[in-house]
C-alpha cells in the first residue's frame, strides 16, 4: 500500500465513523504515543516504536508532561563514562 492509499483509507473511515475533523496517518501516530505515555508506557518503549532516534524527539513529538519526563529521564540516561 502506498501512503496515499493510507491516508484515504483514513479518511473514509472517519467520515463513516462521523468524525468531522480532519483525521491523517500522522494524528494516528500522535495519539497511539500519546496515549501509550498517559496509560504509563516507558519513554524509552515509544521511542523505539516510533522509530525515533533520540528521546528528546520523542518527548516532542508526544507533547510529554516536563515532570513525568524528569521523573523518567534520570533512570534512562546512561551515566558519563
Amino acid at each position: 500500500m502506498s501512503r496515499q492509499t493510507i491516508w484515504i483509507l483514513i479518511n473514509r473511515y472517519a467520515k463513516e465513523a462521523g468524525l468531522r475533523k480532519d483525521i491523517s496517518p500522522h494524528t494516528l501516530r500522535h495519539s497511539f504515543a500519546t496515549h501509550l505515555l498517559e496509560a504509563g508506557a516507558d519513554l524509552r518503549v515509544v521511542q523505539e516504536l516510533l522509530g525515533h532516534a533520540t528521546i528528546a524527539t520523542t518527548q516532542i513529538y508526544t507533547h510529554v508532561d516536563r515532570a513525568r519526563l524528569k521523573s523518567i529521564m534520570p533512570s534512562s540516561t546512561p551515566a558519563p563514562r
